[in-house]
């Protein structure tokens, strides 16, 4: 079988969906592998990964680690992070390298667009925290043209969003 989620935007007034067609968590001396399949807005993706022991994660004693592969046509996503033990929602810290290389990966999420320079990649480290979001380093490079430094997003009203970039040359 497969189990479906649909969820109206408030804002914006779309519609989002998820199907998961497979997932399948399997005991191993790490914790548990992970094999996932489903879709995101009709896109398929392929997850793959290693997941630490659940107890640990339920236990909030220590950091609770994970690796994520993330395929789709045209894009892959690779995710390396901790949960942070404290309470809920509780912090983490990710590694995250992600490739675009077709066009169509992009169609469920933005609108249809002439050109994009492709490869698009990304690296970076994340901070997370219930109050701010933190890239650094952040690495984001189009077609070869590369774009370094560092980005911070603080939660409050306003958002308050601070960075640092610099690259040597954009066409």
């Amino acid at each position: 079988g497969e189990v479906q989620l649909a969820y109206r935007d408030a804002v914006s007034g779309r519609q989002h969906s998820l199907a998961l067609r497979q997932l399948e968590l399997v005991r191993n001396h790490q914790g548990h592998g992970l094999d996932a399949e489903g879709s995101v807005q009709g896109q398929r993706w392929q997850v793959d990964g290693q997941l630490g022991q659940l107890e640990q994660l339920l236990a909030n004693q220590a950091a609770w680690p994970f690796t994520l592969q993330l395929r789709s046509t045209g894009a892959r996503v690779d995710v390396a992070g901790q949960l942070l033990p404290g309470p809920a929602p509780r912090s983490g810290s990710l590694d995250v390298e992600a490739t675009l290389d077709k066009v169509a990966a992009l169609a469920p999420w933005v609108p249809p667009v002439a050109h994009v320079p492709l490869p698009i990649e990304l690296k970076t480290t994340l901070q997370l925290t219930t109050e701010s979001l933190h890239a650094e380093p952040l690495r984001v490079s189009a077609a070869g043209q590369a774009v370094d430094g560092s980005l911070s997003l603080r939660n409050g009203n306003p958002w308050q969003l601070d960075g640092r970039l610099h690259a040597e040359t954009i066409d």
